[in-house]
This record gives C-alpha cells, sequence and structure tokens, in this order.
C-alpha cells in the first residue's frame, strides 16, 4: 500500500521509522474503547459520586473515536544529526475532519511568548497557542475533574453548578491566544510556585485583566459553595508591585494539608503551596496585547521588566535559542527542560522531604536544554523529542560522578 506524499518525504528524513497503517490504527484503538465502556460499566449507576468518575470515560471514548476515524497514518521516526538524537512522530489526518479544522484554528501569534519571559535559570519553560474554538471543550473538562474531588462526606457540585462553571472558566479564558511560562529554581524558604513565572498574549490586555478579575469573583462563589478542600477558597485584591499595580488571586490551600496523609505527602504539599498553604498569584498588563503573572512579587517583577522589553528574554539564551531552532519550524507547542535545572530540583526535593536520606546530588553540567515541539496543519501533526549532543555527553560523566560521590 502507498504512503502519503507527505509521509514519504517525512520517512525519508529518518535513519529509522515505523508506519502505522489505518487498518492497524483501527485494530489498535478498537479494544481500547471497548475497555473503556467494560471498565465504566464497572461504576455502579446508583452511586453519584462515581457518576462523574465514569462520564470521564466517554470523553477518552471520544478523544479514541477522533484519532480512530480521522487518523488514517501514524509514524514514528529516529534520525541522528551532528550528535543530537531527534525522537519524532508525525500523524496525517482525515482531510475535512474535525482534526483538521482544528489545526486551521491554532494559529501563532505575531510574536512568541517565551520572547517576553526573563532570562536566567530554569527548570522548565513551556509555550503554546490556544485557540478559542478549545476552550469549550477545555473548560468543560477542568469543570468535570473538580466535580470528581468531591471529599467523603462534602457537597458535590450540581449539574447547574458545572454548567456555570464552565461558562465562567470559558470567560476567564476569553481573549487569550497564547500562554508561556518558565518556572525557576526553588528559592530557599519558598514554594515550589514562587519562582514561577508566566505571560499571555491577549487580544486586549486591559479588558482581560478587567475580565479576568469578575470571573474569579464568580468562581469565589461557586467554591465557596462547593466547601471542598480540594479546591480551596478565593481572595482578590488590588495591590502594588514596585509601582505597578496588580490584581493579585490568592487561593487558600491550607485545609488540604489535614487531607494529606503521611508526613512525606505533607512535606511535600508544603514544598508546592508554601508553610501557609496559600498560593498567591498577580497579573497586569504590560503592553497593549501582553498580560504578566507571578506567583511571587520578586517573578512578577522581572517577568513584567522582561515582557517590557527592559531586560534580557528567556527565548534569546544562546542554550534556549539553540534549542528552539533544532525543533519543528513553526511549532506552535514548544516545551524545554533544563537538566541541571531538574537535577538540582529533585535533590532540594528529595532532601526536604526525606532528611537524613542521600546527600546532595553533584550538580549537572550546563547544557541546552531537551526539547519538545509540535506543529499542527490541516494535513497533520509533526512532534520532535530533541536530545541536544551535548546533553548525551554529559550524561555519563554525571554517572560517574554520582556513582563515585554515593558507591555503586
Amino acid at each position: 500500500q502507498s504512503l502519503p506524499r507527505r509521509l514519504t518525504a517525512w520517512a525519508a528524513d529518518h535513519d529509522g521509522f515505523l508506519v502505522v497503517m489505518p487498518e492497524t490504527i483501527k485494530m489498535a484503538i478498537g479494544p481500547a474503547r471497548d475497555g473503556l465502556q467494560q471498565a465504566k460499566g464497572a461504576f455502579p449507576a446508583d452511586n453519584d459520586q462515581l457518576k462523574s468518575v465514569a462520564a470521564m470515560f466517554d470523553v477518552y471514548d471520544k478523544l479514541l473515536a477522533t484519532v480512530e476515524n480521522e487518523v488514517t497514518h501514524f509514524a514514528v521516526g529516529l534520525r541522528i544529526d551532528q550528535g543530537s538524537v531527534y525522537l519524532n512522530s508525525h500523524s496525517v489526518f482525515l482531510p475535512g475532519g474535525s482534526l483538521a479544522q482544528a489545526a486551521k484554528d491554532a494559529q501563532l501569534p505575531a510574536e512568541s511568548a517565551l520572547e517576553s519571559l526573563p532570562a536566567g535559570p530554569y527548570i522548565m519553560a513551556f509555550d503554546g497557542v490556544f485557540p478559542k474554538t478549545w476552550f469549550q471543550g477545555l473548560a468543560k473538562f477542568s469543570a468535570q475533574s473538580m466535580q470528581m474531588m468531591t471529599p467523603p462526606g462534602g457537597e458535590k457540585m450540581s449539574e447547574e453548578d458545572i454548567k456555570k462553571l464552565t461558562d465562567v472558566m470559558q470567560k476567564s479564558m476569553s481573549g487569550i491566544r497564547s500562554m508561556a511560562f518558565r518556572m525557576g529554581p526553588l528559592r530557599p524558604g519558598k514554594s515550589i510556585y514562587e519562582s514561577t513565572a508566566g505571560v499571555m498574549k491577549v487580544d486586549n490586555a486591559k479588558e482581560f485583566v478587567g475580565s479576568y478579575e469578575k470571573t474569579a469573583g464568580e468562581l469565589q462563589s461557586i467554591f465557596k459553595k462547593a466547601n471542598n478542600p480540594a479546591i480551596g477558597s478565593y481572595e482578590i485584591a488590588k495591590t502594588d508591585i514596585g509601582g505597578v499595580q496588580a490584581l493579585q488571586v490568592t487561593m487558600d490551600m491550607s485545609a488540604m494539608f489535614e487531607q494529606t496523609p503521611g508526613q512525606g505527602a505533607q512535606q511535600m504539599m508544603k514544598l508546592m503551596v508554601g508553610e501557609s498553604g496559600k498560593i498567591t498569584t498577580y497579573f497586569a498588563p504590560a503592553d497593549a496585547t501582553t498580560v504578566v503573572m507571578a506567583y511571587g512579587k520578586d517573578a512578577f517583577t522581572e517577568a513584567f521588566t522582561a515582557a517590557q522589553k527592559k531586560g534580557k528574554a528567556f527565548a534569546t539564551q544562546p542554550e534556549v535559542a539553540k534549542t528552539i531552532k533544532q525543533l519543528p519550524a513553526h511549532s506552535q507547542w514548544v516545551a524545554l527542560f533544563s537538566p541541571s535545572g531538574i537535577a538540582e530540583f529533585v535533590s532540594t526535593v528529595v532532601q526536604h522531604i526525606a532528611q537524613g536520606g542521600p546527600g546532595q546530588l553533584p550538580p549537572f553540567p550546563a547544557t541546552p536544554p531537551v526539547g519538545f515541539g509540535a506543529r499542527m496543519t490541516a494535513e497533520g501533526c509533526d512532534t520532535s523529542l530533541v536530545l541536544p549532543s551535548e546533553v548525551l555527553a554529559a550524561v555519563g560523566g554525571y554517572v560517574q560522578n554520582v556513582r563515585q560521590q554515593f558507591g555503586q
């Protein structure tokens, strides 16, 4: 059976590849969908709590059905170029299908949001488009997930609440074109979120922040009625950060500490949200179409300065720029992972949770990040996981350092 011309050209660019034909795709997904329905049928129909869980199986079944009916070919390939390793995939869409239409809506903004993030050490970073037509499904999925988190004895959110929550979430995301965030290194005595900052490219920054303030108030009312410690409660205020007027949204998650079993798990929760159990997010427009958000005042100031083009941008760092160039051109979604940042993060978390355990891991050498990129068009979707040559070269020496420090 002949391959589509686009797939043939893609395969020729790889050292090795595997193509899954239409019949095989259907043979693989059919049993998976049957298994989902069997699992769904195992939940008692008279249990309201489990009804919500069972309903999620319909979401997954719909996703699998879309792939089964609209992905005509799927391929994975391996390519090695100048020491860097590329693990790629390529999917071919059915012309005129819902996936092809969804791809048309995923348009890149004029400027990458990564170019508005601050430079500096990091654990990971992400940049991606958020088509308006995708918001409804995303909001509904999020609302149903919150319904599933109702604790034993808690008040279950009604279908009316779910509908209202879905509508409010849609409004809170209205106007977003793309979003990027950078997760910085852990700071002493701070939560994981404290060094995380992001930027959103929107239609109108001032209107977006104003609308978000209003929808945050509506969410506050819904969550208060739910009385669910897994969701938390909202507090909304205005604040001044270095002369910048910002919207401050605080979520109180302290009740989760009591619901989290085990000392190790509780320590992890405190590391994530801080000793107070409160996560505070700051929002402010940096220009006509850019909104800055951050979970700490220091991170906010860094991000706001970068968004106004007054500081070095994240995307211009040589190591970051090198990996981005190796990803598919015009990728709508990009993720970057710093090996040195991740090694430091893991070591710090282990030391925090398991005090008295193994000592600090040795630092991983500075390298370009591991990158992931995805490009979606009406014809199909290309993804690429890139392991730069510098990362592969550093792994061997790092393993030896760990062995020398901790023994075999």
